[in-house]
């Protein structure tokens, strides 16, 4: 939470379950005298932040982006948008690995959008993902950072449960898992790390 008597803009909306979970998140990051503040933040159905932690000190704000579902199941549509304002630093992360689920014919999506301003850091290290035989996924992350901005971020996904038989082999060809990174940059620093487990590891920077 930001210092007292000082509450940050929020605004929740209930959506219901219907066919599949609808959630959004969206989180703005300010600094002000020599603090990185979580100034905004807008959540629509189950994707949520916890209140703002300071283990490194007032300069950088972390904040842990849970979704109490525990998992994405076919028909879900997350979405996740950060802003990080010049000279703010935030770090993101997420309190264990996601899962997707078997789909039952339904495609599930995640789509995370970060823009970053000069002078901003943005760290997003989230758990690593865990994508179930039969999974039917789509996600994207899409990154805007101007002149003097700093990203540094990863995915880790596992194919495959080895203790339940699933294997890279049987997800990759029983499963439609999609997942696609693009970073737009100006002059900027980008540090990113996308691997999939027993399956490819790649890294640009």
């Amino acid at each position: 939470m930001p210092d007292a008597g000082r509450p940050h803009p929020e605004s929740t909306v209930a959506v219901s379950q219907g066919d599949g979970w609808r959630a959004r998140l969206a989180l703005g990051f300010t600094y002000e005298h020599g603090r990185s503040r979580l100034a905004q933040r807008e959540h629509e159905g189950p994707l949520v932040v916890q209140k703002p932690l300071y283990p490194e000190g007032h300069g950088v704000c972390q904040c842990i982006v849970v979704h109490p579902p525990g998992g994405v199941a076919g028909g879900d549509r997350l979405a996740l948008t950060v802003d990080v304002a010049q000279r703010a630093h935030a770090q993101l992360t997420t309190p264990g690995a996601a899962k997707w689920y078997r789909s039952g014919g339904n495609p599930a999506t995640q789509q995370v959008k970060f823009r970053v301003a000069a002078g901003a850091v943005l760290e997003w290290l989230p758990q690593g993902t865990i994508v179930f035989d039969g999974a039917q996924a789509t996600s994207t992350i899409h990154i805007e950072l101007e002149r003097g901005a700093t990203y540094l971020g990863w995915e880790v996904v596992c194919l495959g449960r080895t203790a339940s038989d699933e294997h890279s082999d049987r997800v990759n060809g029983g499963s439609g898992l999609t997942s696609s990174a693009t970073t737009h940059s100006f002059g900027a620093n980008v540090h990113c790390c996308m691997a999939a487990v027993r399956c490819f590891i790649h890294a640009w920077a």
